[in-house]
Parts: structure tokens; sequence; C-alpha cells
């Protein structure tokens, strides 16, 4: 047993998957990719359609709440862009927290 913050875990591993196995590979998101950066004190994160389009502008100063914002207006269809956002966002932030200057990957 493993003793959790909530519940007690037991192991049952059944599978340990090598991930070094796994390209990376970019594969677009059909509604659209994002660009991130530090404006003004803030995170500023521009949405831009498939067409090209800068459609939404979302700000904020905290990378978990940005992220539940996206997820939440369906801005994002597939799960790795999500997951490649919230490490941006948080990579963001802590530019920001930090006052270093941020480049989006």
């Amino acid at each position: 047993m493993i003793k959790g913050m909530f519940f007690e875990i037991t192991p049952d591993i059944r599978e340990t998957i090598d991930t070094r196995k796994f390209p990376k590979t970019w594969d677009p998101d059909e509604k659209g990719y994002f660009l991130i950066k530090i404006n003004r004190g803030l995170i500023e994160v521009g949405f831009v359609t498939s067409r090209h389009r800068l459609t939404k502008r979302l700000i904020g100063n905290n990378a978990e709440e940005m992220l539940h914002a996206i997820i939440r207006k369906g801005l994002v269809s597939k799960l790795a862009h999500a997951a490649y956002l919230g490490r941006e966002l948080a990579k963001a932030e802590i530019a920001l927290k930090r006052r270093k200057k941020y480049t989006q990957s």
C-alpha cells in the first residue's frame, strides 16, 4: 500500500511504457494555434484559427487558470496541444514572476 493524500493506493502495475520509443511529432490542432507572450506585466495569449485569423485574446497571470479557460472555451481539440499549452503557460508564468524574458517554443 502507498499512502496517498486522500486514498490508500494499491500498486497493480501491469505495463511499463518506455516513452523514449515515441517520436516527437507535430500534429496541428484543427481548431488553431496560440501565440504566447508577456505584455505589460501579464501573460497574453492570442488564439489564431486554422485560417490564420487572430480571433481571441486572453490575459492573466496564472498558467493553470489560463489553461482552464482555454479548455472551457473549447479552443483545443487535441490532448497533446493542451499539454503543450500547459508547459508553455507555466514557463511564461515563471518568467513573469522572475521578471525574465519569455520566448515561446
